[in-house]
């Protein structure tokens, strides 16, 4: 029997992109941005079988101009919608705010200028001066505001500065570990920069030290289970026996040409109705394997996680309840 579709969707509008993070390949890609009245269909689509919250991506969703036009479009329909973003440019933010958007993830990996130019090729600076703007426009209640915290060899001892610049102007942080769940993506990288088990001890360090931040008011959208198994993860070199795979249940992607995926780690499906791909041969071979652990194994905040709803202020959480 196939399952209900996921509530929420992550839905890549553009691969373009102004940075060069170290552990993307989106902004390498050259490929020409979905029109406008193809991202509404497909928005259409999954909100008619039951997505109640989109998240949107890209590259860089705020190269788009017509970006609005998707925060209206799930608006209206009262779906909450978050951008995820490199946060350079306040102005956009603020316009899409004023049309429905209800959370801005900003990446964030350390506040350290020279690292942060080394993992994402631009000006951390720029990035601090628009959330602290945002900071104080969310006083309002209208929006959310979260750190994406990608974690890697090269930042997972410079967390203490980041947890203080969060907790000092109220934002919320969201942590994602760079481990060797694709070998792909691991090769790209190299292992100057992907967590492997010699990182474990460093790891527990670093979650640590968020969990008592946590524990003195800090807004952790992570909860601490899946924090904890990072270092695990890491140390037994795997997903822990018997450990059923979710991500499924939890969200989808629908990538700029439209296809979809059931994990960031398979194959994408073929082209064609959202319900269709859904309910294919294809997708059910790609949920049994994932349930079998036959795949990459992530540990991924976006899959493995059980969030922390009651740390999205001002009733974001209820609407959000698996982004």
């Amino acid at each position: 029997m196939t399952p209900a579709f996921p509530p929420t969707l992550t839905i890549n509008v553009t691969t373009r992109c102004g940075a060069a993070c170290v552990y993307c390949h989106w902004w390498k890609a050259r490929n020409p941005d979905p029109p406008i009245s193809d991202l509404l269909d497909r928005l259409g689509q999954a909100i008619g079988i039951g997505v109640r919250s989109v998240r949107i991506s890209g590259g860089e969703p705020l190269l788009r101009n017509d970006l609005v036009e998707v925060i209206r479009f799930c608006a209206d329909r009262g779906v909450a919608s978050m951008v995820c973003t490199a946060g350079r440019t306040a102005a956009s933010l603020e316009r899409l705010i004023d049309e429905g958007l209800k959370v801005v993830s900003i990446s964030l990996d350390t506040v350290d200028p020279n690292l942060f130019f080394r993992l994402r090729g631009y000006s951390v600076e720029p990035v601090l001066e628009n959330l602290r703007r945002l900071a104080t426009l969310r006083g309002d209640g209208r929006f959310e505001v979260v750190l994406s915290v990608v974690l890697t060899r090269w930042n997972m001892n410079e967390i203490g500065p980041l947890l203080s610049f969060a907790e000092r102007h109220d934002l919320v942080v969201n942590v994602t570990p760079v481990v060797g769940d694709d070998p792909r993506r691991s090769a790209d990288l190299g292992p100057a920069l992907t967590l492997g088990r010699e990182d474990a001890a460093g790891v527990s360090e670093f979650v640590h030290q968020v969990q008592r931040s946590a524990q003195s008011g800090l807004r952790v959208l992570n909860h601490d289970s899946f924090l904890d198994g990072i270092p695990e993860f890491l140390s037994r070199g795997g997903l822990p026996p018997g450990y059923r795979c979710q991500a499924y249940r939890n969200g989808a992607i629908v990538l700029h040409n439209g296809c979809l995926k059931l994990c960031h780690s398979l194959q994408p499906l073929g082209a064609g109705p959202l319900s269709v791909q859904w309910a294919s041969k294809r997708a059910d071979a790609q949920r049994a394997s994932m349930e079998a652990l036959q795949c990459p194994g992530c540990w991924l905040s976006c899959h493995a996680d059980p969030r922390r709803d009651e740390v999205l202020a001002n009733g974001v959480g209820a609407a959000w309840r698996t982004a």
